[in-house]
């Protein structure tokens, strides 16, 4: 049986610029920089950036074992299409600043839910998508700009393709309420995954 092994960088936030010239977001970045160059790295299953600042994912990145990556509430504006991750089976972006159209050669074989939630994406290409992502299950678009023209094309690829995938998207918003479009199925899978 595999160990799990989380890690969530606490420390970053309270780093100091060691070069007065240094702001301290810079000073965050090249801590995160050093910081993924570790090769303990490469034994990570689950890593949590979550809340850091973070406004780059290095180009190249490549962390073997790792199965669920969170990037959760930060400020990136864009996706490398380089990262060389084959095992990660989440991933969590939502809570950025992820602008323009969605990267269409980032390829991650294993990963089975994509949180793009409360970007600014403009726009997903759905041939693309899967096969990016073969195994997609789960797909988060809460809150972005894509159009639902863009969101029905997804869906239809989707089933052209018998590519089972639950999209999670708000369409449409009264009084300050966000009504979801989610199926039953989702939210039993959301169910039976808390347990």
């Amino acid at each position: 049986m595999k160990k799990l092994i989380f890690v969530s960088l606490l420390v970053i936030p309270f780093c100091k610029a060691a070069d007065p010239d240094q702001t301290w977001k810079e000073a965050i970045e090249k801590k995160f920089q050093r910081y993924l160059q570790q090769p303990d790295l490469q034994k990570v299953n689950t890593l949590d950036l979550s809340e850091k600042g973070i406004e780059a994912i290095p180009n190249k990145l490549s962390l073997a074992s790792l199965t669920v990556f969170n990037l959760n509430e930060n400020e990136l504006k864009a996706i490398p299409s380089n990262l060389n991750l084959p095992q990660l089976v989440k991933f969590n972006l939502g809570w950025n600043q992820i602008e323009g159209a969605f990267p269409e050669n980032l390829e991650l074989p294993n990963l089975v839910e994509l949180n793009l939630s409360w970007n600014q994406i403009s726009y997903i290409n759905p041939k693309t998508l899967f096969k990016q992502f073969p195994s997609l299950r789960f797909l988060t678009l809460i809150g972005n700009l894509l159009t639902q023209d863009n969101i029905q094309q997804i869906k239809k690829e989707a089933e052209k393709i018998n590519q089972q995938i639950e999209i999670v998207n708000a369409h449409h918003y009264s009084e300050g309420k966000h009504y979801y479009e989610v199926s039953d199925d989702y939210r039993s899978n959301i169910k039976s995954a808390k347990r």
